[in-house]
């Protein structure tokens, strides 16, 4: 545990999942901030599916279901309009003693693998029920432990050495996910960069090497959102060597303000990789960029080639080793056939709203490619690499997976 080391982080470290403690002031601002999820989450579901199975209810039952919704997003707007200015006043005088970082340090077996570097990303939409409900997806608790259960029963040889995730915001459903990888994950991070109001970034990384480093570091712009999005930094000891990998969630909203946000936070992880570049043997980042050739309306994004001119260009993107343009132009897919049999290997890595409504995930995902992993050019070694965009959890997020293998052979020459 004193391995885990940071001149600009605190740190929960625990061999337990252990929610992030709170002081007075932020008891209160997450105390105001559940009534407000609450009353957003009761006023969804009211509309959206008032009861658990609408084709066997009656209409007076339907009716019935959603007056009692409706009226629990009436008191929990009451509620939260008491406290959210209380804890407005109190964040004057008071600043919380929040962990950026909280570790699960757990007695897995570290991977005996040097040469071959495994990393999964994937954006798990384990966030509350008033925003996972609109993208049709079941509550992040029963999801949580059927992710980590897809993860769990790979192979030794096929599970990764490091699984980084997005939008793990519920702290109900971190908890499973922890508490079902850490026998597999011996260094887990969780609970990531919280705010005032106690949301967290929502960043996960699970790693079968030793951390020996990690920093969360907020983007320089927020949208005027609950969420912190931002980058955290691990530093891995792999045999010796430090390799540093930065997990991402950029900005999603489709404007050009949110175009300019997506641009600025890549400036400031480049500029930290830039940095930090004489520090570490290897370097690699993933994530979820929320930018794509496409967008999820099967436009081209008018940044994509802003952005591959001010960050692209300085990675080795080992997606591209074996696809153009999101087609498979050389090699075979990996994990298609282990992950759902039958179907074929996807363009994209987003289900749009309207792709999630159809019950199997054996169509085809058009070529919105928001997830990556990237390796950076560090030198001319850096650049061996394939990836594919996985269907490991099916419909569990609306977001799919992406696996990226490296060679580190060169490394321990």
């Amino acid at each position: 545990m004193s391995g885990v080391r940071s001149t600009h982080s605190t740190y929960s470290i625990s061999n337990k999942y252990t929610a992030p403690p709170s002081d007075f002031m932020m008891t209160v601002c997450r105390a105001g901030s559940y009534f407000a999820e609450n009353a957003v989450d009761s006023a969804v579901t009211g509309v959206v599916s008032p009861t658990i199975d609408p084709q066997k209810s009656s209409s007076v039952t339907i009716v019935a279901s959603r007056v009692y919704w409706m009226g629990r997003a009436i008191a929990s707007s009451l509620l939260a309009a008491t406290l959210l200015p209380i804890s407005g006043v109190t964040s004057l005088i008071a600043t919380p003693q929040q962990p950026d970082i909280s570790f699960v340090i757990s007695d897995a077996p570290l991977t005996s693998s040097s040469h071959s570097f495994h990393l999964m990303t994937s954006n798990t939409a384990l966030g509350p029920r008033w925003l996972t409900a609109t993208a049709h997806l079941a509550p992040s608790v029963e999801r949580a432990s059927l992710i980590a259960q897809k993860i769990t029963s790979l192979t030794e040889e096929e599970l990764p050495d490091v699984f980084l995730g997005q939008e793990v915001w519920d702290e109900n459903a971190t908890q499973p996910l922890v508490d079902s990888l850490k026998n597999h994950y011996g260094y887990i991070a969780h609970s990531i960069g919280y705010n005032r109001i106690g949301k967290s970034s929502g960043l996960f990384v699970a790693s079968r090497f030793p951390i020996v480093n990690a920093e969360f570091r907020p983007f320089p712009v927020n949208r005027l959102e609950a969420f912190n999005k931002g980058v955290i930094r691990v530093v891995l000891d792999v045999n010796g060597k430090n390799i540093a990998i930065y997990n991402l969630h950029n900005e999603a909203i489709e404007t050009d303000q949110g175009a300019e946000f997506r641009s600025q936070s890549l400036a400031s992880v480049l500029a930290w990789i830039r940095t930090d570049q004489d520090n570490f043997d290897d370097i690699f980042v993933a994530g979820d960029f929320n930018v794509s050739r496409l967008n999820n309306h099967q436009e081209p994004m008018a940044e994509y080639s802003q952005i591959q001119e001010s960050f692209f260009q300085y990675f080795n993107d080992p997606f591209l080793a074996e696809h153009e343009d999101e087609v498979r132009t050389k090699g075979e897919s990996r994990y298609i056939e282990m992950d759902a049999p039958g179907t074929s290997e996807p363009q994209g890595s987003y289900f749009s709203k309207e792709a999630m409504e159809i019950p199997e995930p054996v169509g085809d995902v058009p070529g919105c490619r928001y997830d990556y992993i990237l390796r950076y050019k560090k030198d001319s070694r850096s650049t061996e690499g394939t990836a594919e965009i996985r269907r490991i959890f099916g419909k569990l997020t609306d977001h799919l997976a992406v696996s990226a293998n490296f060679n580190l052979e060169n490394l321990f020459k």
